[in-house]
């Protein structure tokens, strides 16, 4: 059974000790969003729980594994004014607030978990997703499906056209539609 986590920017300072809390702790995997850009659907606030769940499921297998939804709030005026939005009613953190609150959850991860727990970072906006894996992929084993797993197998299926066709990248243009991660992950790969 999969069941979530939820940390807030109200948990600062803490997050290690709400971590620590969890009733599970034999954890090797966490999928964690800030639900700032699910599915393309754009700022849902925390719900977005519901894509760390569905992933995880995917990954049942491996055993221990956590979904963790960061509520930093949400810039969706629509869900600040509903009264059965579940997230907290503030506009979305950002900057520095929001960097101490990323560095202190995956200190708290690190510290909860062990060296090698992994951590997939989902859905995140763009402007968050590739900082992140930027800034931990040299102390924390992290992963971005979006980024890095949807861009390796583009990339695998045009490498493999390649062969069939007789040809090399550099012989075709690319059009992409779109600038999300994963798009703009396969741009930068391809290039």
């Amino acid at each position: 059974m999969i069941v979530a986590a939820n940390a807030n920017i109200m948990t600062m300072g803490r997050i290690l000790e709400v971590l620590k809390k969890w009733p599970v702790k034999a954890i090797q995997v966490i999928v964690v969003t800030d639900g700032e850009r699910i599915l393309g659907l754009g700022d849902i606030g925390c719900q977005g729980m519901g894509i760390p769940v569905g992933k995880l499921s995917l990954y049942t297998a491996l055993g221990g594994c956590l979904p963790i939804t960061i509520d930093v709030g949400t810039n969706n005026q629509k869900l600040l004014d509903d009264e059965f939005y579940i997230g907290l009613r503030q506009k979305r953190a950002t900057g520095e607030e929001y960097a101490e609150m990323l560095e202190e959850f995956m200190s708290a991860v690190k510290q909860n978990y062990r060296e090698k727990i992994l951590v997939q970072f989902e859905d995140f906006a763009n402007h968050n997703a590739f900082e992140l894996l930027a800034r931990y992929r040299t102390t924390h084993l992290v992963f971005n499906d979006d980024i890095q797993g949807t861009t390796y197998v583009v990339l695998a299926g045009l490498i493999a056209s390649l062969k069939v066709h007789g040809c090399t990248l550099a012989d075709h243009t690319f059009l992409f539609l779109g600038a999300g991660e994963a798009g703009t992950g396969i741009a930068e790969l391809i290039s």
